[in-house]
């Protein structure tokens, strides 16, 4: 891993370097205090593992950020927030082949921020991004704009209207003829300036839910971490209830005072979870979003619907919801049906009114200018090969996001202790056509629940399960058992 020097004003500490872990881990250190062995000031899970390449950190209007391409061809950024302590929010993710390691250029050292990567031992092709939407800014050229004997750990560099990239014995030299690429102003996944969302955690802002599915995998803090797609679902990347087919479900979010609020903004999951992309309002889903719901604020001694809040029939992703000032405490989102089961909710934001609402376009980004590259050889080279490269406006590529498992659960009790999860045994008895599936007792228990289906992820089940007791399947079928009121438990071994 490598180290990288961050300056975040407003944060406590704010003099901070990044260490990238082999663990998919980013850590931020306090760099005034680096004696012994101590925890991090922060750390989070940054979504794959990070060996032989740099990171890169920028500063845009929107905060101080870092980028990184990770082992899973894919380049990401992070917004470090300006709080004591720090956090770290994620920013934005793009899918891009090869293991280069990200440069920065701006206009004025804030402004038309865009992130570059080469594609080493990828696509050989150099990449640009817009720095806080992650929006494609140039998509690597036409089909003989490919680069050779590139090496992950070479960032490139800018000089008089040209982007340099050094590979084995030769420099590449992109050429911008009219300038640099000015990415066009689009939605940002973060707040206009002046604005701030007050139900995000890293604000004050505490979430909770009428119940939770497995509270370490789906807990009810993803919902305001500042992750809209759903990273890492099934792994704290969302919020899953806990009472599959039971509806009303609720998730609430209180502010640490009461703010004059504009604005709410609710995102349920994208229909294919490995590669998640940024919302827009745009985006629909068809297979596990929440469909029928109302936002609702608190007067100080009820829940009422926003204006417009009461929505049946969704299908989009990300809703929008723009008011006249409304000054609250809380707010929450009360879910009355879903697709497959359960509410499913990957991020809720709140903005106070210091600011017009954030943009509702949906994010592109046109280059301004047609970049020229020229592969120029090293000094002692004799020959010099020239091409012309054509950069074309590329929106943010639709990637969705699912449920990594859409099993049973059981609601959360409320009056009395939760019992512990039961433990499961491997199935006996198994034939061709049946087996006996065992766990141990839990004291507390009125009960257990069995689940059976043909699928390993649970997407459906067999008729007339779930089941409590114990009992014989005439099939060979996938299990699992848990405690009435206690959490889910998957059962291996057959």
């Amino acid at each position: 891993m490598s180290a990288t020097i961050i300056d975040v004003p407003g944060a406590t500490p704010s003099q901070l370097v990044l260490a990238l872990g082999k663990d998919s881990n980013a850590y931020l250190l306090n760099r005034n205090n680096l004696g012994g062995i101590a925890l991090p000031v922060t750390q989070a899970n940054v979504g794959g593992i990070n060996r032989g390449t740099s990171a890169v950190t920028y500063r845009t209007s929107q905060g101080t950020y870092f980028a990184f391409h990770n082992d899973a061809s894919t380049i990401r950024a992070y917004r470090i927030t300006p709080t004591n302590p720090p956090t770290i929010a994620f920013a934005w993710s793009m899918s891009q082949s090869g293991r280069g390691s990200p440069w920065v250029t701006t206009t004025d050292g804030t402004n038309n921020v865009i992130v570059w990567v080469a594609g080493v031992a990828g696509d050989q092709r150099l990449h640009g991004y817009d720095g806080d939407t992650g929006a494609v800014v140039y998509a690597g050229g036409g089909a003989n704009e490919l680069m050779t004997g590139t090496r992950q750990w070479n960032t490139g560099m800018v000089a008089r209207g040209r982007v340099y990239f050094g590979a084995d014995n030769k420099v590449y030299a992109f050429q911008l003829p009219a300038g640099t690429p000015t990415p066009t102003p689009t939605a940002s996944p973060t707040p206009v300036p002046g604005g701030t969302n007050v139900a995000l955690a890293a604000n004050g802002g505490v979430a909770s839910a009428s119940s939770t599915y497995f509270n370490d995998n789906f807990p009810v803090t993803a919902v305001n971490d500042g992750d809209r797609l759903g990273l890492n679902w099934g792994n704290g990347g969302g919020w899953a209830d806990g009472t599959p087919d039971v509806w009303p479900d609720w998730v609430e979010i209180d502010f640490n005072a009461s703010y004059p609020i504009n604005e709410i903004d609710f995102f349920t999951i994208q229909d294919n979870y490995p590669n998640p992309s940024p919302p827009t309002l745009d985006m629909t889903f068809t297979l596990y979003g929440v469909t029928d719901f109302e936002v609702q604020y608190w007067t100080g001694s009820t829940w009422t619907d926003i204006p417009g809040g009461n929505v049946t029939g969704n299908n989009h992703v990300w809703r929008q919801f723009t008011f006249a000032n409304i000054t609250t405490a809380k707010i929450r989102v009360l879910i009355n049906n879903s697709l497959a089961s359960f509410s499913r909710v990957t991020e809720i934001e709140a903005y106070n009114a210091g600011a017009n609402p954030t943009p509702t376009s949906t994010p592109t980004a046109t280059p301004t200018a047609t970049p020229t590259t020229t592969q120029r050889p090293a000094a002692t080279a004799t020959a010099t090969a020239t091409a012309t490269a054509t950069a074309t406006a590329t929106s943010t590529p639709t990637a969705t996001v699912a449920p990594s498992a859409t099993p049973t659960a059981t609601a959360t009790p409320t009056a009395t202790a939760t019992p512990a999860a039961p433990r499961a045994a491997g199935a006996t008895n198994v034939t061709a056509t049946s087996f006996t599936a065992n766990w141990t007792s839990v004291t507390g228990a009125n009960g257990y629940r069995l689940d059976v289906s043909t699928s390993s992820t649970f997407v459906t089940y067999v008729p007339g399960y779930p089941k409590f007791g114990r009992w014989q399947c005439h099939e060979s079928k996938r299990y699992r058992a848990d405690a009435e009121h206690a959490v889910l438990l998957p059962v291996t071994g057959i």
